[in-house]
């Protein structure tokens, strides 16, 4: 392969780098199509709004956010336990014993907190804000809708189960047309069956019973389900596990908190439908801005067992030329991913009922503030795999007295935005901590002279795009819009053709060596 004087100089720290970053590339591609059920859910956002109005959505989104806060807890970390321990177990028994460790853990604590839930539903209701018509079946929908919480904990384990095995296409099937498919084409039905309150909750639930069975099918292609259930419990590294999760878990429960505590604060803050009808706002304004997140997670995904991989085998170059290349990729991609949402979102926002249209400060604010964040690359993820069970803590607990001080002072003010800037500052204080401790404790440096070139061509292409469609905005919608997706993939094309390196786009495989123009090849 033809080298390159941008290469970066970890390059030549192995002799497998280019095929490990081609690895890094294609699995997070696949991992990258396996979240795309992201964008599922915002083509259905239209249809629900349209069905079930904003304020019910608001509640939806009030009580999703409830069960993703607490499926935070009884997962006890397992996914991300199992992302550190299987890579590097030994022999095929103890992989099992770590599977039936945590399908245990998990099951045992989401059923128990979804039983308590049940039993303080009239409590919980007195709290929750709700137009009237909704408010008077609040308590039944509380006991129905939370047992949502031990089939989406399974999942999550079952899923990361695969990961852990640095498999990364299979759940992609499950993720976009079973759990987001199916709760579309459910919520449609239930709304014509005359469900108008009841039918996003009966719609999420069915679809969330369904993905767990195939969750099931699809884990048991890469674990012997039978062996997992006689494996024995090892209770050296049951304690392990514990010990690791028990750390872990208040760091993963403040990765959602940044989320979801701002819709849950929104709907108890702002009085009656007020609050269901801001919840609704933030809730469409997250979603659309979570095609963003989509990038980043992608690579953390991915890295994740990579980094324990290496971390055992002591491969210090190979992790941080892995850490440069996604970082590399994540920058390079995240900002016209992030132009182009914010040119088109007032369009997007057309699609939806006219009291949807108050959304588009909230996607602004938080797009603005998740490119931001995934400018860090997947730094969150180094450090919770690289072994300093402190840091993802203490970082997240800046960051969300961060948001809840903001929330306090802009809600009351400026509602569903006032949410979105609390939200935005929370999560850049994380990541920004997160990549200076990368740095400075496990010497890991992102930024290479080989990102310079690309990153400049992304910049000036994108300020182009913002320019132009400015210009063409003033001449109609339509010429806008296409504008604004030639010159998007324009941008795409340039920087691959122009900007990455030949080890860069050999690592991108087929597609990238096309645009290329080269023959190069792994």
């Amino acid at each position: 392969m033809a080298n390159n004087t941008n290469s970066s100089p970890g390059a030549s720290a192995s002799g497998m780098t280019t095929a490990d970053n081609a690895t890094v590339a294609r699995s997070a591609g696949l991992a990258f199509l396996g979240r795309l059920g992201a964008l599922v859910e915002i083509i259905a956002l239209p249809a629900f709004a349209w069905l079930y109005g904003a304020a019910n959505m608001g509640l939806f989104f009030t009580l999703w956010a409830l069960v993703r806060v607490s499926t935070r807890f009884t997962e006890f970390a397992m996914p991300t336990t199992l992302q550190r321990f299987v890579p590097a177990s030994d022999c095929q028994q103890r992989a099992q014993s770590i599977i039936k460790t945590a399908i245990a853990i998990s099951l045992v604590l989401s059923t128990t907190l979804a039983a308590v839930i049940t039993l303080l539903a009239p409590v919980l209701a007195e709290h929750i804000n709700a137009r009237e018509e909704d408010a008077v079946h609040l308590v039944t929908i509380i006991r129905l809708y939370i047992w949502v919480l031990p089939f989406w904990t399974l999942l999550e384990v079952l899923t990361a189960s695969v990961r852990a095995q640095r498999k990364f296409g299979p759940e992609i099937k499950v993720r976009i047309f079973y759990e987001q498919g199916l709760r579309l084409v459910a919520g449609v039905v239930f709304f014509a069956l005359g469900y108008k309150t009841f039918g996003l909750f009966y719609a999420h639930l069915f679809s969330a019973i369904v993905t767990t069975y195939l969750s099931f099918r699809l884990a048991a292609r890469f674990y012997d389900f039978k062996a997992v259930l006689l494996a024995p419990f090892d209770r050296a590294l049951s304690r392990e596990m514990l010990s690791f999760a028990a750390v872990m878990t208040p760091a993963n429960f403040i990765k959602d908190v940044n989320s979801e505590l701002p819709i849950l604060l929104l709907n108890v803050m702002l009085p009656g439908v007020q609050g269901a009808h801001a919840a609704a706002l933030y809730g469409v304004g997250r979603r659309l801005a979570s095609a963003l997140v989509v990038v980043r997670q992608s690579f953390e995904y991915v890295i994740a067992p990579f980094a324990t991989a290496s971390k055992a085998a002591e491969q210090h170059d190979k992790l941080n030329e892995m850490y440069a290349f996604s970082t590399r990729l994540i920058c390079c991609l995240i900002v016209p991913m992030a132009a182009l949402l914010l040119l088109i979102r007032h369009e997007i926002l057309w699609f939806l009922p006219t009291e949807f249209y108050a959304a588009a400060s909230v996607v602004l604010v938080l797009a603005l503030g998740r490119m931001l964040e995934a400018l860090a690359g997947p730094a969150c993820t180094l450090i919770e795999m690289l072994g300093h069970r402190t840091l993802p803590l203490a970082n997240g607990v800046l960051g969300v007295t961060t948001m809840v001080t903001l929330l306090y002072f802009l809600v009351p003010m400026y509602g569903a935005t006032g949410a979105a800037i609390a939200a935005a500052a929370g999560i850049n204080i994380t990541s920004g901590l997160s990549l200076l401790e990368a740095h400075l404790i496990y010497r890991l440096q992102p930024y290479r002279r080989s990102l310079v070139r690309p990153f400049a061509i992304v910049l000036v292409c994108t300020l182009i795009m913002i320019g132009l469609s400015d210009y063409a905005g003033k001449l109609s919608n339509t010429l806008e819009m296409s504008t604004v997706a030639v010159l998007f993939t324009t941008t795409l094309v340039l920087l691959v053709r122009y900007g990455f390196n030949s080890e860069d786009v050999a690592a991108l495989g087929r597609i990238g060596r096309w645009i290329k123009g080269s023959k190069d090849t792994i």
